[in-house]
Parts: C-alpha cells; sequence; structure tokens
C-alpha cells in the first residue's frame, strides 16, 4: 500500500510547526519545499545571515541539515498515512563536497520507492529495515551547479 501524497502547502505548515517546536536550530533555517511527488522530495533552505558561514557559503552544518530533511521528510510522508507508529532515524551519513555552494541550495531525494518499500517491509518483518538513500544538493535556478552528494543510512522500525 503507498500512502497518499499530502499538498505542499499543507506539508510546508506541519513542517513550520515540527522543526519550530521540536528542531529550532532547522527552524532557522527557513526550509521551504519546492517539489513533492510519490517518489521524491525536493527542499530549498536559503542563504542568508543563520546559514551562511565566515566565507559566505552555506555552512557544511546547514547542508546536512538538508539533506537530512529531504530524506526524513520523504520518509515521514511514505508513513503518514499508514495505521502504524514507525521511527524513522539516520545511521550513517556520507558527504562529498563538490563546490562552495554561495546561494540557496535546493536538496532533492529520489529514493520514494525505495522508501516504500523499506516501510512495507519494516511492517511485515516487525524488524529494523535499513537503506541507504541519496540526497543531491544543487544551486541556481535551473539547478545546473551539484554542490554535494550525500548517502545517508535511512533506518526505520515499527514501534510496538
Amino acid at each position: 500500500m503507498e500512502s497518499q501524497i499530502v499538498s505542499i502547502k499543507k506539508l510546508q505548515r506541519k513542517l513550520w510547526v515540527f522543526t519550530l517546536f521540536k528542531v529550532p536550530l532547522l527552524f532557522f533555517c527557513r526550509p521551504k519545499i519546492v517539489h513533492l511527488n510519490t517518489s521524491s522530495l525536493a527542499v530549498r533552505i536559503p542563504l542568508y545571515w543563520w546559514t551562511k558561514n565566515h566565507i559566505n557559503s552555506m555552512y557544511f552544518g546547514v547542508l546536512t541539515m538538508g539533506a537530512d530533511l529531504a530524506c526524513g521528510l520523504l520518509a515521514m510522508v511514505k508513513i503518514a498515512n499508514r495505521k502504524k507508529t514507525i521511527g524513522v532515524i539516520f545511521k550513517s551519513v556520507t558527504v562529498s563536497f563538490l563546490m562552495r555552494a554561495e546561494h540557496d541550495v535546493t536538496f532533492i531525494c529520489n529514493e520514494g520507492v525505495i522508501i516504500d518499500d523499506m516501510v512495507n517491509q519494516a511492517i511485515q518483518t516487525e524488524q529494523r529495515v535499513t537503506k541507504t538513500c541519496r540526497i543531491l544538493a544543487y544551486t541556481g535556478c535551473n539547478m545546473e551547479n551539484l554542490v554535494a552528494s550525500f548517502t545517508l543510512e535511512l533506518s526505520i522500525k515499527l514501534k510496538s
């Protein structure tokens, strides 16, 4: 059973509330959901005073939060309409920084099919399921500049 996709506007409001009360550091990064469908999610984080470092590029901690958010939020969307409580964590992260992010950055996770399979497997087996997900970070109007490539190890488990 595949989860039903919610509207971007509704999900954006939920994201603001969640980050304000649960992850305030991420709230200050002002993430915006720019794309959502059954297989992918894209989040943009603006480059401004809170998110840039001493050389006027995006701080690597903010870049990592963007990748975490793109994959984690897609997983939460996939889990949302299930009648089960499923926990989501990240076990590891590997990243390649390719160039300085001197503009707003868009993080894209295209792992919706893998995450759906993980959720189904976690529900069926009642065991922890861990797989790697790839997130790409781009700058530019047409996302022509790849600034970083992330590999996150997503781990989900049905809560009893």
